[in-house]
């Protein structure tokens, strides 16, 4: 039994009573592997359980069971040690939606997310200042997506020059070429990230319920995501897949991993 599995199993004793037989354990543990992400809306072995089942055409609904079953949703608070990034989706009609982000020891830390709509840039300026202020946090660097610098016809300078006025000098990410490539970077980095369950919880919320649309007619998916409330909040977490790169020191050979190289090239003389 994998440990994952066998915490899982303490956590149904301890939190909620459900005491299951060695061959229910087994059965779940053999069933599971079948159904993944499947696994909760099948056979759900809470009522909490059953409020997080996967979504039929949800994008992300393997790598969130993944990390419901490996822990990476959970506690995972704002550590001071460490600078606080935001990512951001911009909407006037629609939702702004922002996370917050640490890099702790080569693991990704969600400490907190907001939205809101109709409100003006200033005012997510100001809430991002009473949360530093709340927290004593340092901030890291703010990534806009793509059409973050275009003109807007409700601000005379445009979005970007409009946040610097107010102190924020976000960085641009670029534009994906079809939106699959933004999902499935977004897919690649979920196993390298943590989850603060409280800070965080509208947001996994939104990448939960991040889905295709339904073609009503044809009685299939489309092969695109459907626009709602939880496409802001997914679009958000892309910018972070696609705009945020590890800081250079992780990425860079260490002097022993470098010293292990060199001998090794002797050794074979190359």
């Amino acid at each position: 039994m994998k440990r994952e599995d066998r915490e899982y199993f303490d956590k149904l004793r301890y939190e909620y009573g459900v005491t299951l037989t060695p061959e229910q354990e087994a059965w779940w543990i053999i069933t599971e592997r079948d159904l993944g992400g499947d696994m909760k809306r099948e056979n759900p072995a809470t009522p909490d359980e059953a409020f997080e089942q996967a979504i039929e055409g949800a994008y992300f609904a393997p790598q969130l069971a993944f990390a419901d079953k490996h822990g990476h949703i959970g506690r995972f608070p704002y550590d001071p040690r460490y600078p606080v990034n935001t990512f951001w989706d911009l909407g006037r009609n629609d939702a702004t939606t922002i996370w917050l982000h640490q890099r702790i020891e080569r693991r990704n830390r969600f400490v907190g997310y907001y939205e809101n709509s109709g409100e003006h840039i200033s005012y997510y300026v100001r809430w991002l200042r009473e949360w530093r202020r709340e927290h004593g946090a340092e901030w890291g660097d703010h990534f806009w997506p793509h059409d973050g610098d275009r003109q807007d016809l409700f601000l005379e300078n445009g979005r970007l020059a409009e946040a610097e006025k107010h102190g924020l000098r976000p960085r641009i990410v670029g534009r994906a070429s079809v939106k699959m490539e933004a999902i499935d970077a977004a897919r690649a980095v979920f196993p390298t990230c943590d989850f603060d369950a409280t800070g965080c919880a509208t947001g996994i919320k939104r990448l939960r319920h991040y889905r295709k649309d339904w073609d009503e007619q044809r009685g299939v998916w489309k092969d695109r995501p459907r626009h709602d409330d939880n496409s802001h909040g997914a679009d958000s977490f892309m910018a972070f897949a696609c705009g945020y790169d590890a800081p250079a020191w992780e990425t860079e050979p260490s002097e022993f991993e470098e010293d292990r190289a060199s001998d090794r090239d002797d050794d074979t003389g190359y």
